[in-house]
């Protein structure tokens, strides 16, 4: 059996750093902040140098890189942003760099927002997966080229946001953003952080961070909640006439089959209002 490698092994690294050198966990002696940070820092160059594909990452890889692993075995040139993928990754670099600041890191971090601006789609967010393959890319309405220039004359679906809209299904194959399992929060996250740690000089991870953030104001209901996807980019966000503002209530009866219908409507699953609020 391969040993596998995962992307906590980064941030966990990072502890290190932060833990206090008071007592030791074992009878060995405890290792000094400059042990640590060593430690820490070449974690990071063999991951940024072995791990990455086009700047991103998957969940977990076999220590000789054969094997690469997400919800399923990506393809060569796909990346994943759903949770602990990319973002992850990137925001444990950043991490790393903040302690130490050592321009490695952040040079690694600056990387993985890279690969999330280029597989932005225009809906304004992330789906689970990113794909840097020629092919693949011409299914996606990506904003970006694979070198990070905007897209010039693509046509983007736009509309009032909205389940609605969502419910047609007209582009889900194409353009959908998710806010499932903190997909679209985390990549935005890394983005926020990632264009401050560059003093706000990235251009493409600064637009890429404001269309974002843009974007997922737009598409927050007028009760302030919101849905777990969109694939439609929003030029107007819900109106409170379709989505009008009720007092909390609930039916004297309903079925107690749950459906498994995440196509519309507020949705709290996997912590969605928390990761959006967050990011």
């Amino acid at each position: 059996m391969k040993r596998l490698l995962t992307t906590g092994s980064i941030s966990g690294l990072g502890w290190l750093l932060l833990l206090p050198l008071a007592g030791p966990l074992s009878a060995a002696p405890p290792a000094s902040p400059a042990t640590a940070k060593a430690a820490l820092l070449k974690a990071v160059a063999f991951y940024h140098g072995k791990a990455a594909t086009h700047g991103g990452y998957v969940y977990r890889y076999s220590a000789d890189f054969s094997l690469r692993e997400a919800e399923g075995i990506p393809g060569p040139d796909t990346i994943w942003i759903q949770p602990p993928g990319t973002p992850a990754v990137g925001l444990a670099f950043l991490d790393a760099y903040e302690t130490t600041g050592d321009p490695a890191c952040l040079k690694a971090a600056v990387d993985a927002a890279h690969a999330l601006s280029r597989t932005q789609l225009s809906s304004g967010g992330w789906y689970y997966s990113g794909s840097f393959g020629s092919a693949d890319r011409q299914k996606w309405l990506y904003r970006r080229d694979a070198q990070g220039k905007l897209i010039s004359g693509q046509t983007w679906p736009k509309g009032e946001a909205g389940w609605h809209l969502w419910k047609v299904g007209k582009h889900k194959g194409d353009n959908q953003t998710t806010l499932d399992d903190d997909v679209t929060q985390s990549a935005i996250r890394l983005l926020v952080r990632a264009d401050k740690a560059t003093g706000f000089k990235d251009e493409e991870i600064h637009e890429a961070a404001r269309f974002a953030l843009e974007t997922l104001l737009k598409v927050q209901y007028p009760a302030g909640g919101w849905s777990t996807n969109h694939e439609t980019y929003p030029e107007a966000p819900p109106s409170v006439s379709r989505y009008p503002l009720k007092q909390a209530s609930f039916p004297k009866s309903w079925s107690r089959t749950w459906t498994k219908d995440f196509t519309g409507c507020y949705v709290t699953n996997d912590n969605l209002h928390a990761t959006a609020m967050d990011a």
